[in-house]
């Protein structure tokens, strides 16, 4: 019974949109934030083949990930332009200057991508 009771709360806790591995706040957290100062920018829209994309703009349908993560943005970015018609785009959070390494093997594995895959960059430390 206690373990019960401990997995719930640990269940809410995690769900409850707290940073996780020593990030300061959820990538969703980041997300929201980012997105909500883009012109017609609207976080976490389901697209028509269900999926999920973290951030729709007019022009622009892009997926957020922490720098470490950023092998992952590549495919998930791709995949929405594909469904939605709009340009591909990566929002790379970093959060320490040690970070700065994924953004470069990003920007070098984008190199001669076509069509072109917009990053920004949103550094918190």
């Amino acid at each position: 019974m206690m373990l019960r009771v401990l997995l719930v709360f640990v269940f809410l806790w995690l769900a409850s949109g707290t940073a996780f591995a020593g990030t300061l706040h959820s990538e969703d957290w980041y997300n929201r934030l980012w997105c909500g100062l883009q012109e017609n920018g609207r976080a976490e829209e389901v697209l028509v083949d269900r999926s999920r994309a973290d951030c729709v703009t007019g022009q622009y349908v892009i997926e957020t990930k922490f720098a470490p993560d950023f092998k992952h943005a590549i495919g998930q970015a791709l995949h929405y332009s594909v469904v939605t018609g709009k340009q591909a785009g990566i929002l790379l959070i970093i959060e320490t200057p040690e970070h700065e390494k994924y953004y470069k093997a990003l920007m070098r594995d984008l190199a001669g991508i076509t069509p072109a895959i917009r990053v920004w960059t949103l550094r918190v430390k």
